[in-house]
């Protein structure tokens, strides 16, 4: 789709409701860390926010900015999405956060 898309763009997709309570992609890595981290003490590192599919928020994320192919189903299901891409993608938004 994009290809000259920054991590900073990618941090500041907006994302439509999900687990974390996020509303964009870095509310939710923040929230994801914030989450990972407390998982030493009860939270199941497997499923933050209580979602094994957690990832998919933001491959729909992403799907909708028209920045990945896929396929949103009834709203909300993502059916079909380019991984690969979405990973890419989101691998540079988390680099970003580290530049900031």
């Amino acid at each position: 789709m994009l290809k000259d898309i920054t991590g900073r763009e990618v941090l500041a997709v907006r994302m439509e409701r999900n687990d974390a309570g996020a509303a964009t992609i870095k509310d939710y890595l923040i929230a994801l860390l914030i989450d990972l981290w407390k998982s030493s003490e009860d939270a199941d590192p497997a499923k933050p926010f209580g979602n094994p599919s957690w990832e998919f928020d933001l491959y729909e994320a992403l799907v909708r900015a028209g920045l990945i192919s896929g396929l949103i189903e009834d709203g909300d299901y993502v059916s079909e999405v380019d991984r690969e891409a979405g990973n890419r993608l989101i691998n540079l938004a988390i680099k970003t956060l580290g530049e900031n």
